[in-house]
């Protein structure tokens, strides 16, 4: 069972831990209750009534505690969030972004050059900026084969190209490149990029999927490629529950044995302390779930560990340092 907590039970917890400095959070850096996941927005609605769009929360999974953060100013679907507490595009808002303001507990508007939603972002390191890739806006599909990268002083420039027309995919960061799977329309495509460009493609999904979840884990050291879940592509208008992992060993993807507890699409995953935890989703029509899932790679089985404070999909995820939010937390 996950239990909510308030301002100060949060501070209490965090109270022995030590200080860290503002530098992106690494997956293999995630150790202990310092990270959380910060969960925005999000279609979370039944019988159309929707509420959820402009909120955000943040789940300490160690302690399975989460809490409501500020209201966001605008409410953000199909949008991208990163560690450094950047969320950028959506539907309805492809042209700013929002940047959380530690010391105020606040969230600042920043514009974008070029409007994006359904794209995925990719940050390499604190002194490079956010790159944010592929996507849509309203005019058309223009956006889908550029990135654009977001200074950490706001600033805006052009960044690498690509090779496909990349919306609906989604993104694991690795040490210094970003594989990019699935997509409306890649379907089982999987392509290596650094800030360079393309680098690589990998063997393919053995299911075409979008607006799946992704992320990856560690295995005799050696990381885990895993997506599940989604659109297929193979069948139109079909949604997943399987879940497939690559082992570069092995050379291609293999489908588990286990799947999801349902179909689900608009879905997201994040890795925190090796653990692939699973946040909401979508049956596809107008109902949503609060499920916390997490992928146990040794028995390759799901397992319950909570639910999130509002029900989300196509929602956003991103583990960030928890000391940036626990005072602001309500």
């Amino acid at each position: 069972m996950m239990f909510k907590v308030n301002m100060m039970t949060l501070l209490c917890l965090l109270h022995v831990l030590p200080v860290f400095s503002h530098s992106q959070p690494k997956e293999d850096d995630l150790g202990d209750e310092s990270y959380g996941v910060l969960i925005s927005g999000g279609f979370g609605f039944d019988d159309n009534i929707d509420i959820h769009r402009s909120t955000a929360e943040l789940y300490l999974p160690s302690s399975n505690i989460s809490c409501s953060l500020p209201q966001m100013p605008d409410g953000r679907i199909y949008h991208t969030i990163e560690s450094s507490g950047l969320l950028c595009g959506g539907l309805d808002t492809e042209n700013t972004c929002l940047k959380w303001i530690p010391d105020t507990g606040s969230w600042e508007l920043l514009t974008l050059a070029f409007g994006r939603w359904d794209d995925v972002s990719w940050t390499p390191g604190t002194d490079n900026g956010t790159y944010l890739i592929g996507g849509k806006d309203w005019a058309g599909m223009v956006n889908g084969m550029t990135t654009e990268l977001m200074k950490p002083d706001g600033t805006q420039e052009p960044g690498f190209p690509l090779l496909d027309n990349i919306n609906e995919a989604c993104a694991i960061p690795t040490d210094d490149t970003v594989i990019l799977t699935g997509g409306h329309n890649t379907h089982n495509l999987v392509s290596v990029y650094n800030v360079e460009g393309w680098q690589r493609d990998l063997p393919p999904l053995n299911t075409g999927r979008w607006n799946h979840a992704c992320s990856s884990y560690w295995a005799d050291e050696r990381r885990i490629l895993i997506v599940m879940g989604g659109w297929g592509t193979d069948r139109l208008g079909v949604i997943l529950d399987d879940i497939e992992t690559f082992d570069i060993n092995l050379g291609r993807w293999a489908t588990s044995r286990s799947t999801l507890p349902r179909l689900m699409t608009g879905l997201r995953a994040a890795n925190i302390d090796g653990r692939v935890l699973i946040f909401g989703g979508s049956n596809g029509g107008n109902h949503y779930y609060d499920d916390i899932l997490e992928y146990n790679p040794e028995d390759e089985s799901i397992l319950h560990n909570g639910n999130m404070l509002q029900r989300r999909g196509f929602h956003a995820v991103s583990v960030v340092q928890a000391q940036d939010y626990v005072q602001w937390c309500q």
